[in-house]
């Protein structure tokens, strides 16, 4: 199996199209070079080192993960998990054993795992041995509470995954130590935080961060063994979204933009002038997503040996259309951010309804547990015309701009404190 990549469950913030301003999550690698990954343009791959899209920019990210397995790209989000064996032209949906949105993948060990994290329904942390085709649950299924995150050491031997527990109104934190067969919940007593978000899982497996926010809005950088027990609380300047450690030293993102670094020998985190949507380690070199501001704009992809000289590897001006046959779904659906128009700012949810899907063609959306029925989806003007589609309602909701970052997710908080449960923007 290729070494690969999963993608961030944290949706970036919307971007406007054809202005460098990126929404790159995550990249794909095969044996360390890098062969694409998912950004505003939904699944960018290399041939020949020449990096090609399908779809035209779009003012939003089109999924909540993209993860790429040899040669099979997994797209997850509200409805369900979708796949593209020829580089985004066509989709085939796979089944959830009727789950339906899927929020986080991860290869480990071989063997592909995927979280869903619908708030009520039965969601479960899922496994495939046979890169991505089939799905059967591991030992955490039925369960209520959504499951927002998901990560895992590369050689699969510690699984960790965050969400939140509906039942007890407190953030949700598991981790297995046999693929995911048992879920321990650990000695770490999650009641003073308002939020807990798995990032990261180190190559021995001894060490989990955890971003954690409490009730009052203070950050933290936790740093758990493989049992959930508590090594350093290390205070954070903001919420992160990604953190890795590298040679003893912290690398971090908060709110998806600000690199935030702390060195080895301790102390607090330090801003740096890098601005970063994305922060991984790979082969011992941090890789990063370009952001909307700072000298990495209009890049979606660069690396950096120590997180303070980066050098670009995927610009905006590198990436090419790729020309896919006329009436093939993945043309067809390309939502065309100047015919659709600028959303509402990502991170504002009020009076926007709960999973904002859309279906396009008139086609109708797939039973996602009694859920109304979408609005149209606004016109792909300019794409080519051709058959009718044979997917339109599993890639309507997929290649909407609208649904990834106007969703309202609850978050949960401890009824000690009088907030009850709140709702937070997840994007």
């Amino acid at each position: 199996m290729a070494v690969v990549l999963a993608a961030s469950v944290v949706a970036a913030p919307a971007a406007g199209a054809h202005t460098g301003v990126l929404g790159a999550r995550a990249p794909f690698f095969d044996d360390g070079a890098l062969v694409g990954g998912s950004t505003t343009w939904g699944i960018v791959l290399a041939d020949d080192a020449t990096f090609f899209r399908v779809c035209d920019e779009a003012p939003a990210m089109m999924a909540s993960f993209h993860l790429r397995v040899g040669e099979r790209v997994l797209v997850g989000g509200a409805l369900g998990l979708v796949s593209t064996d020829d580089k985004g032209c066509s989709y085939q949906p796979r089944t959830l054993a009727g789950a339906t949105d899927a929020t986080a993948a991860v290869t480990a060990g071989g063997r592909v795992y995927l979280a869903t994290g619908r708030p009520g329904y039965p969601n479960a942390v899922f496994a495939s041995d046979d890169e991505g085709l089939n799905f059967l649950p591991t030992g955490l299924s039925g369960t209520a509470s959504p499951l927002w995150e998901l990560v895992a050491a590369p050689n699969g031997s510690v699984l960790v995954v965050s969400g939140d527990d509906l039942d007890l109104e407190l953030p949700l934190l598991r981790s297995s130590i046999d693929q995911g067969d048992s879920w321990s919940t650990g000695p770490l007593d999650l009641s003073p935080y308002a939020s807990v978000r798995a990032l990261w899982v180190n190559d021995a497996g001894d060490e989990v961060l955890v971003a954690a926010v409490e009730h009052d809005e203070t950050a933290w950088l936790l740093s758990l063994d493989a049992a959930l027990a508590l090594r350093e609380a290390i205070p954070a300047p903001r919420a992160l979204t990604h953190a890795v450690r590298k040679g003893g030293a912290l690398f971090a993102v908060a709110d998806t933009a600000a690199l935030l670094a702390r060195p080895s020998g301790g102390g607090d985190f330090a801003a740096s002038a890098t601005m970063l949507s994305c922060l991984f380690l790979v082969d011992d070199t941090l890789w990063g997503c370009g952001a909307t501001l700072g000298p990495l704009r209009g890049v979606h992809f660069a690396t950096s040996s120590d997180g303070v000289g980066w050098t670009p590897v995927v610009r905006d001006l590198d990436i090419r259309e790729r020309t896919c046959a006329e009436g093939s779904p993945g043309r067809e659906l390309c939502v065309r951010y100047q015919d659709a128009g600028p959303v509402s700012d990502a991170g504002d949810d009020a009076g926007a309804p709960d999973a904002d899907a859309t279906a396009t063609d008139g086609g109708a959306m797939p039973d996602a547990g009694g859920s109304d029925a979408p609005p149209p989806a606004p016109s792909c003007g300019g794409c080519a015309s051709g058959t009718a589609l044979s997917l339109p309602g599993v890639l309507g909701w997929m290649l909407s701009a609208r649904w990834v970052c106007r969703r309202r997710r609850w978050r949960s908080a401890s009824s000690s404190t009088g907030l009850g449960r709140t709702a937070r923007a997840r994007c």
